[in-house]
């Protein structure tokens, strides 16, 4: 049992994780938007979105971020 969630662990834990990072931002927009959960859901998944553009992007450019062969 534990060979075939071995594969998932990972995803699961960084899934967590960015959920707890993420979970103040969801009760900002929660109270800016006043119920509207649909948008507020898709605002969240937005500003996550965009983080994670900007980090991959500023490590290519920057020269930050090196493939070992």
């Amino acid at each position: 049992m534990a060979r075939l969630l071995m594969p998932f662990l990972s995803p699961l834990l960084w899934t967590g994780i960015i959920m707890l990072a993420l979970h103040p931002v969801y009760k900002r927009i929660e109270g800016l938007m006043k119920g509207r959960k649909g948008l507020m859901a898709g605002i969240t998944t937005l500003v996550a979105l965009l983080t994670a553009f900007v980090q991959i992007f500023r490590e290519e450019y920057t020269g930050q971020y090196h493939l070992q062969n």
